[in-house]
């Protein structure tokens, strides 16, 4: 239900996102890029809730980083998702004394931002899932990506054991996960259909509900693991949201390494014969 609906504009819209039918990437006076819809104003977007419509949205997200393209055409990356998808929503409009995110994007919703956001979430996605590899943890990725953040003295410190590994990996993801949360989202409670209420989760834009879809996956109790021998990437885990939930048929965590898989069982085939 949207039981709120009525308190709020329709760029402020509380749990829900918006599409509008077409966007394009503009230039500031400045010369910043960045992405905004576009069309006629009576034109109505498409509405749909994150947090239960796309219960992967972080990954795929997140992913966006593994691919070249990412670095070579960012434009195309970030017009391509945010038509899917909408803008993350950094952008903020004011409406009656109320400030609140826009789903129509602007300047704040920049084509850098944008990269720059895909990328942050891709460093704490590699770091978590380095750190709960099933196979042993991941000790050489987690000193990569720590270089990022410390110098060789500090990583030699964090990483002189798998077990030290894997404590500093999850703290430091469960600190920046805290603080990407920290005032986009927050609990909330949603009338049900037989006037009860329900504890639900609410955010302030698309890029906190994905980094709350990535605070659920810290937690989650079950994770299920990208079917390729030489991939630990997460394909699905438990969330505490009720609605689409994730193909249960799902083996993989994207297509690169289903092709990967599919070669790998080839090798094999042909190694015994």
């Amino acid at each position: 239900m949207r039981a709120a609906d009525k308190a709020v504009t329709e760029e402020m819209r509380c749990g829900w996102w918006e599409v509008w039918p077409e966007y394009e990437v503009g230039e500031s006076r400045d010369g910043v890029r960045y992405v905004r819809a576009t069309g006629p104003t009576h034109l109505k977007p498409d509405e749909y809730e994150p947090l239960v419509n796309y219960p992967g949205l972080f990954l795929e997200f997140a992913r966006l980083a593994d691919r070249e393209h990412l670095g070579r055409e960012p434009e195309d990356v970030a017009l391509k998702w945010t038509r899917a998808r909408g803008t993350l929503g950094q952008t903020t409009v004011e409406h009656d004394g109320r400030v609140g995110a826009s789903t129509r994007g602007g300047v704040e919703d920049s084509v850098d931002a944008f990269v720059g956001e895909a990328r942050a979430a891709n460093s704490v996605l590699n770091l978590f899932q380095a750190a709960t590899d099933p196979d042993g943890v991941d000790v050489e990725t987690i000193r990569e990506l720590f270089a990022r953040y410390f110098s060789r003295k500090y990583i030699d410190f964090f990483t002189d054991s798998p077990h030290r590994a894997r404590s500093n990996a999850l703290h430091r993801v469960a600190d920046t996960v805290a603080n990407r949360v920290a005032g986009t989202c927050y609990p909330t409670a949603y009338e049900q259909a037989d006037r009860t209420w329900k504890q639900g989760y609410d955010f302030s834009n698309l890029l906190g509900a994905m980094w709350l879809q990535m605070l659920w996956l810290l937690t989650a109790d079950d994770v299920c693991r990208c079917a390729y021998p030489e991939c630990n990437g997460v394909v699905t885990y438990k969330q505490p949201v009720e609605g689409n939930k994730p193909r249960s048929d799902k083996e993989f965590c994207s297509v690169k390494c289903r092709v990967y898989n599919h070669r790998l069982k080839k090798r094999i085939e042909a190694a015994r014969h």
